[in-house]
């Protein structure tokens, strides 16, 4: 692993640090703050006389308790974090790791999947996929899709429409890039259905039982 030799410090902590030269982000070992890492500008650079990046602390908006599915035999809980700029998963204590494929900037976002029940992923432009367990799926995909929006929009320019990696069955897009009222309703019900028939059939086999 290459280190870029970061003359810094935790933006939060005040610790010295050191970083993949790849990162856009990292986790203080010290304070357990999530850090972006963010390139300068060349008029930055200029400005400060150095091509340093810029670490800033990354305070959530919003934060839903989740699983990042690494792999099918690894799971690792958390939360997941949505912000102005960014998709961080923030992993619990226990589950150490690089925060690299935990953390991607919104601009970065390219497409959805809602897999079966709790399960959904978040695609970027570079091919990677973020895959998570976690509940209200839509409304994640609604506050990501609003701060992906704007951020284009805020430059003035235009969105780019959303597109799906390889083996993304396009049943799972997103039509205008948001899921609507209707689709969100829809989806609440036939969790409502499921839950029903779990109790139901939980109901039976007590009776059975008992």
């Amino acid at each position: 692993m290459e280190i870029l030799n970061v003359n810094s410090n935790c933006p939060n902590c005040g610790a010295p640090i050191e970083i993949d030269q790849d990162a856009q982000a990292f986790i203080c070992k010290y304070c357990s703050s999530v850090v972006a890492v963010i390139p300068r500008t060349p008029s930055q650079i200029e400005e400060s006389k150095t091509e340093l990046p810029i670490l800033r602390k990354v305070e959530p908006e919003l934060k839903y308790q989740a699983n990042h599915q690494v792999s099918a035999l690894n799971a690792q809980g958390g939360h997941l974090w949505i912000t102005k700029d960014e998709v961080v998963f923030k992993p619990h204590a226990l589950n150490v790791g690089p925060l690299g494929k935990r953390y991607i900037r919104i601009q970065d976002v390219v497409g959805y999947k809602k897999g079966a029940l709790t399960h959904m992923s978040i695609f970027t432009k570079s091919g990677y996929e973020m895959d998570i367990v976690v509940w209200k799926k839509d409304e994640i995909i609604n506050e990501i899709e609003k701060r992906r929006v704007n951020h284009f929009q805020s430059q003035g320019l235009p969105v780019p429409s959303l597109q799906f990696s390889d083996g993304v069955s396009s049943s799972s897009n997103i039509a205008g890039g948001t899921v609507s009222a209707e689709q969100m309703s829809s989806n609440s019900g036939c969790l409502g259905v499921i839950a029903a028939f779990v109790i139901s059939a939980s109901a039976v086999l007590y009776s059975i039982l008992c």
